[in-house]
């Protein structure tokens, strides 16, 4: 979360609307413990004539809180109103925040906790063998790639018996009520996967590097047709001349990542 005081450029024509509902709560830092007064009910948070609703990475909502007379607000929620990119590199504990329109490209490695409920939703599309699936790594992030607010997941699969000469396999989830749902499969997957700031019915547009059979190495852009994206091989070639901004998911060096044993298996 980000102090209200410390970003007033930021949230320039941010109105807020706090409505008060006190408790009391007990903050330890270090061997020193100081009582914080806490409000948190009905906070609400207006931008620009609309009010906005705070939701996790899992699609929970969030409540901004007023500890002490500061206001705190979920970062993810207040930047994007405001038009800007956020990303969490949580192996790193960064906080990523750029303009949308600045040209620039966010790196983000896998998340690196296991997901079993994700893994079993792997596991139901893939339908690999128990041996088969001993061979094979997952890496994955979240994305809210239809601006709902509620994240989807993208997941890339490596391993013998799900990549080949051109790329591996990739997955693309929506969440609902703490499920995986299954929208799509790739295959031809390189990673970095890039989150490209711009939108194409309302999705954003999936940047991938395509080779394989002799042919050069290229950036496509996947644009979605209003039910899916096209297959890599079907992906716009992206201009040498062209800007691309957004955010890059998936940014581990995968063949050093076999070497040191890292990466998630499945259970």
């Amino acid at each position: 979360m980000i102090k209200l005081d410390g970003v007033k450029g930021i949230l320039a024509g941010a109105v807020l609307t706090i409505g008060l509902a006190a408790a009391v709560s007990t903050v330890s830092a270090g061997d020193v413990s100081k009582e914080k007064k806490i409000s948190f009910n009905n906070v609400k948070v207006n931008v620009s004539g609309d009010n906005v609703e705070f939701k996790d990475e899992k699609g929970q909502k969030l409540n901004p809180l007023l500890i002490d007379g500061t206001t705190y607000i979920p970062l993810r929620g207040i930047a994007e109103q405001l038009g800007h990119a956020v990303a969490w590199d949580k192996s790193e504990n960064i906080v990523y925040v750029e303009n949308s329109d600045s040209g620039g490209i966010i790196n983000l490695k896998s998340e690196t906790v296991p997901n079993p409920e994700l893994e079993n939703s792997i596991k139901k599309v893939m339908e690999l063998a128990s041996d088969e699936l001993k061979e094979t790594r997952y890496y994955y992030n979240y994305v809210d790639l239809d601006g709902d607010g509620q994240n989807e997941v993208f997941v890339q699969l490596v391993g013998m018996y799900v990549s080949g000469s051109g790329g591996d396999t990739g997955l693309l989830f929506r969440q609902r009520d703490g499920r995986y749902e299954h929208i799509q499969t790739f295959t031809l997957v390189r990673n970095p996967v890039i989150v490209s700031n711009n939108l194409t019915n309302g999705w954003h547009d999936l940047i991938m590097e395509m080779s394989g059979g002799g042919a050069e190495l290229t950036q496509v852009r996947l644009q979605f047709d209003g039910r899916k994206y096209p297959a890599v091989s079907d992906g716009i070639k992206v201009k040498d001349s062209e800007q691309v901004s957004g955010t890059a998911l998936i940014h581990n060096d995968i063949a050093q990542d076999f070497e040191l044993g890292k990466g998630l298996y499945f259970k």
